[in-house]
């Protein structure tokens, strides 16, 4: 017994895979960890009345806190618009042997045995075949 169904690729599907999967990586996590130290450390030094310390503190905390987000979130948009992949539908097929993906007539078949890790985002289920890369089923 097999499932079929499209998927059409959107930039909300992507984005949030894009945000999950960085900010849940330790580089990401990092980051926070890093602007929210920035953001604090600023606030106590512009306390102190000395507020031209504290603009080194504001520009890390503005570059982790809000530059990071936006670029990732830009990247994730341009990877949708760009890819000659996600300009069509993409039609997969789950079967005993794996999920097959199918487009402009080309296929190829992800055995179950070559994905490593499933995850759930707030938009879509995610099936990781290597760290990097992934099929993003959307939930609706």
């Amino acid at each position: 017994m097999s499932v079929k169904f499209d998927v059409k690729m959107k930039e909300e599907y992507m984005v949030d895979f894009m945000l999950r999967h960085t900010y849940r990586s330790f580089t990401g996590i990092a980051g926070v960890v890093i602007g929210m130290g920035a953001a604090m450390l600023a606030i106590t030094v512009i306390g102190k009345g000395d507020y031209q310390a504290a603009i080194p503190q504001l520009l890390i905390a503005i570059l982790f806190l809000v530059v990071t987000p936006r670029n990732t979130i830009k990247r994730a948009k341009q990877q949708v618009q760009n890819s000659e992949m996600f300009k069509n539908s993409l039609e997969y097929e789950f079967t005993e042997e794996g999920v097959t993906v199918r487009q402009n007539g080309v296929e190829a078949l992800n055995e179950w045995s070559e994905f490593h890790k499933a995850i759930e985002t707030s938009q879509s289920i995610v099936l990781y075949v290597t760290r990097l890369r992934a099929i993003i089923f959307p939930k609706a």
